[in-house]
């Protein structure tokens, strides 16, 4: 019997309204930033939401993870202030 250790490393997950995809809860372990799992995942993500009949999508950004999506083609359209 073979054993799994596998552990994610990433995560991320999607929300379809008519033909708008948006992509949500993006994180990547610390130890693991930098080796553009969260990017392969963002890429999935997508790349299915289009095949589902997405023509548009959307998504909310830390600092951190800004880079990546600009890397999509993603550019900044609003910058809302929280507060905790």
């Amino acid at each position: 019997m073979e054993t799994s250790t596998a552990c994610p490393v990433a995560t991320g997950f999607d929300f379809h309204t008519g033909d708008h995809v948006g992509v949500f809860g993006m994180g990547t372990l610390e130890q693991h930033r930098g080796r553009r799992y969260g990017a392969a995942v963002a890429a999935r993500i997508i790349a299915d939401g289009m095949a589902a009949g997405g023509s548009r999508s959307f998504l909310q950004s830390s600092e951190l993870g800004y880079h990546v999506y600009q890397r999509f083609g993603y550019r900044r359209v609003e910058s809302w202030t929280e507060w905790v």
